[in-house]
């Protein structure tokens, strides 16, 4: 009974979540919420990545992502890892294997505050918003307290 109200609640918070991506609910910015990608260059000649949208800008380069495999395909944490690398994501670690290797869908985990940080994350990876959800302890501790956690699922390994 505990299981069915809690995927009650998850279906809720998704499907609000889906409600006010869409149609820009929320009280913020009445523009537009597509976010896109913006390249700043210092002096020095490095870039810095960040994207903004409704839920504010992202800086890439200072967002720490931990990225496991929760599948037995070879290399599939690492070739994610790379995406957000190429991205413009300079902090992904670790790079490792799940506990669990039977997950069938990858999840995109956010901790508190990081919201559009995990959003981003997803869109980088291609991964549907849908599947950004918020982080549970287990999750922090396995991603050694990173704000953005990514466990690949059967559906990134084809």
């Amino acid at each position: 009974m505990l299981l069915f109200a809690a995927a009650g609640v998850a279906a809720v918070v998704v499907l609000f979540l889906l409600v006010t991506q869409v149609f820009g609910c929320g009280g913020g910015d009445s523009g537009t919420t597509t976010q896109q990608a913006n390249t700043v260059t210092t002096q020095a000649g490095s870039q810095k990545t960040t994207t903004s949208g409704s839920a504010g800008a992202v800086n890439r380069e200072a967002t720490r992502v931990a990225v496991f495999n929760g599948t037995t395909t070879s290399g599939l944490a690492r070739t994610a890892a790379d995406k957000l690398v190429a991205a413009g994501y300079k902090q992904v670690d670790p790079v490792t294997t799940a506990p669990d290797q039977a997950v069938p869908a990858t999840q995109v985990y956010y901790d508190t505050g990081a919201q559009a940080e995990g959003l981003d994350v997803a869109k980088a990876l291609g991964v549907a918003s849908s599947a950004v959800v918020a982080m549970d302890p287990n999750i922090r501790a396995l991603g050694q307290n990173a704000p953005v956690a990514v466990v690949l699922g059967a559906d990134q390994a084809q």
